[in-house]
């Protein structure tokens, strides 16, 4: 099935303004959407291709963005969008060696969730706002291999989600399942906070005070699992820049933390988990 869809405009609807479920080749170009109560473009299928560009979601009553949940079938998607402005979520989840790249997407509140089980994740230009985290939303999720290149994340106190304060919170498990040689980069990104925030203790998983930069979930050495942050800056704003729970890989080059505390390794008496550093041309 191949489906062309341009310069059309959707509003005021119930369901999604575009939804492909599987087995199509989808064009789609000049797309607005305002108030469309489930998505203003939706994936659910597999065994599709998509490319959307120029898409502008918006909405007054009903905040429209993208979701992608590949929930039935057998089959990979591949999905790219360029050029896209989201007033709604950003909600990404691929499984099955699927891809996604996103250029030069702006997503103007939260949530902002990614989760790429055995797939791939590219976000190049891209400026994301991400609001207050939990166990369920503004989460990256056992990422497979996602990357983020000159990219602008934004911590927002606007969009209230959970206890957690972190700009990319990253767990590499879902459930009680771990996968290992998992990647998730930044380069050349900056990450900047937007409000007030407790200074307190948070709870909900994070063992911190004030808002993170980028946290990451627990993992072991052999699990092969690494985040790399190449360049870029981390504002004042934040408390803390890279959080590490409990073990885990972590290569920094290159990168300018403003943040009160550059990096902090937590770990936990009751386990053996060990990390694995590298510092280089860092500047805290």
């Amino acid at each position: 099935l191949r489906v062309t869809v341009r310069n059309c405009v959707f509003r005021d609807m119930t369901g999604d303004a575009i939804h492909v479920r599987s087995h199509a080749d989808v064009h789609i170009a000049n797309l607005s959407v305002s108030n469309c109560f489930r998505g203003g473009f939706t994936v659910t299928g597999s065994d599709v291709d998509v490319l959307v560009t120029n898409l502008i979601t918006t909405g007054d009553v009903d905040r429209t963005g993208i979701d992608v949940e590949l929930d039935g079938g057998q089959g990979a998607a591949n999905l790219r969008i360029v050029n896209a402005s989201l007033d709604g979520d950003f909600d990404v989840g691929l499984r099955q060696g699927s891809t996604a790249e996103f250029v030069n997407v702006t997503t103007l509140a939260g949530p902002f969730n990614i989760l790429a089980t055995d797939s791939r994740v590219r976000c190049v230009s891209c400026r994301f706002v991400v609001g207050m985290g939990s166990t369920k939303t503004n989460r990256i999720v056992q990422p497979g291999d996602v990357s983020f290149e000159s990219c602008a994340f934004t911590l927002t106190d606007e969009t209230p989600g959970g206890p957690e304060a972190v700009a990319a919170n990253i767990f590499w498990q879902s459930g009680s399942e771990l996968r290992t040689g998992q990647r998730v980069r930044f380069s050349q990104c900056t990450f900047e906070t937007s409000g007030r925030f407790d200074t307190g203790e948070i709870t909900g998983g994070v063992e911190t005070v004030g808002p993170i930069a980028i946290a990451v979930g627990p993992t072991g050495i052999d699990d092969d699992n690494r985040v790399t942050v190449e360049g870029g800056r981390i504002s004042a704003g934040f408390a803390q820049g890279i959080h590490l729970r409990r073990g885990g890989l972590l290569s920094v080059r290159g990168t300018l933390f403003e943040s009160s505390l550059g990096l902090r390794l937590f770990g936990n008496a009751n386990e053996e988990r060990a990390f694995r550093v590298s510092l280089d041309r860092v500047d805290i």
